[in-house]
């Protein structure tokens, strides 16, 4: 397929889904960022590779896939994505509640942003009394 349309993307997609379901996390990341880079503009294909991302804590990858996607699209979805991907990837904390809150100002109203909030506050505090 990708001989026939190599701007597709798709046949890494596959690929991806092939090797996660045989548990080789490993080569399903590497086609997951081949699809996305193919197509950053795709949400499934962003998705998809952010998960693998965080999956390998891989936040300077997470940070630079969000980065180029949200440069084509600003949507709700990929920024709560986004945050609980860098959040799941046991990220800075510091740096997470200031992404936090600069989203926080471009959806003030946001449900899902609210209580990523909450939770990475909560994070400090356990963090915090823990040393």
């Amino acid at each position: 397929m990708h001989d026939f349309s190599p701007n597709l993307g798709y046949d890494y997609f596959l690929k991806c889904n092939l090797y996660q379901e045989m548990g080789k996390n490993d080569s399903a990341y590497v086609c997951s960022k081949k699809a996305y880079y193919t197509k950053p503009r795709h949400l499934y294909y962003y998705k998809m590779a952010t998960y693998l991302a965080r999956v390998n804590k891989d936040t300077t990858e997470i940070n630079k896939m969000f980065k180029l996607y949200s440069s084509y699209r600003k949507d709700k979805e990929s920024y709560i994505y986004y945050v609980e991907s860098l959040a799941r990837s046991y990220y800075n904390i510091e740096k997470l509640k200031m992404i936090v809150d600069k989203e926080l100002l471009i959806y003030p109203k946001n449900k899902e942003l609210m209580e990523f909030k909450d939770y990475v506050y909560k994070m400090e505090q356990y963090n915090a009394h823990k040393n």
